[in-house]
């Protein structure tokens, strides 16, 4: 990027189209400019690990993002809210899906967190990414078991559509124990 100014290149195939378009210049060697970007991307897709960790991760995250849209069609218009927070944990709620992460990283304590979720008393709730399930309390907190540093995502049992075996369909997610074993790769 630093060279842009001495050689006139250009990362952004649209300005390299739209400058030559306007200055009605297209040298020989602007081909590269188009085919670059294109072939890199379809380097990209062939070549990327589809099952590392993190994609993984993020698979099941924009599933259970879809789930929460299909299931309650005014969740992208809610803020996200914190509901708990300490040294090593914090907990936020956005409509009915409760989000729990730690910073304690992979090699952190087991410990377990009481939090305020906001359900009403003997909800049924399931954490996403496990399929676990567990009940809010008399006051609607939930018990969180913590460990390695992994995310915890729950959702009343009762809208979970296809999710962890839910009335539709059952969903491809990867177990917590899956994620585990390939934690490394994070790391890396």
């Amino acid at each position: 990027m630093a060279g842009a100014f001495f050689t006139g290149c250009s990362l952004n195939p649209a300005r390299s189209f739209g400058t030559a378009l306007a200055t009605r210049s297209f040298p020989g060697y602007h081909w590269i400019y188009w085919l670059a970007p294109l072939l890199g991307s379809i380097l990209a897709a062939v070549l990327y690990n589809q099952d590392a960790t993190l994609y993984v991760l993020i698979q099941q995250l924009n599933a259970i993002r879809s789930n929460a849209i299909r299931d309650d069609s005014t969740y992208l218009t809610y803020q996200n809210w914190v509901i708990y927070t300490d040294t090593t944990t914090i907990a936020m709620k956005k409509g009915a899906m409760v989000t729990v992460l730690s910073n304690k990283g992979a090699n952190g304590a087991s410990y377990s967190q009481t939090i305020p979720s906001g359900y009403t008393s003997d909800t049924s709730i399931t954490e996403l990414l496990t399929c676990d399930t567990l009940t809010s309390d008399s006051s609607g907190n939930i018990n969180v078991p913590m460990a390695n540093g992994l995310p915890r995502v729950y959702y009343p049992t009762s809208g979970l559509g296809s999710l962890c075996g839910g009335s539709t369909r059952r969903a491809k997610l990867r177990t917590r124990e899956a994620l585990r074993a390939d934690s490394s790769d994070i790391d890396e």
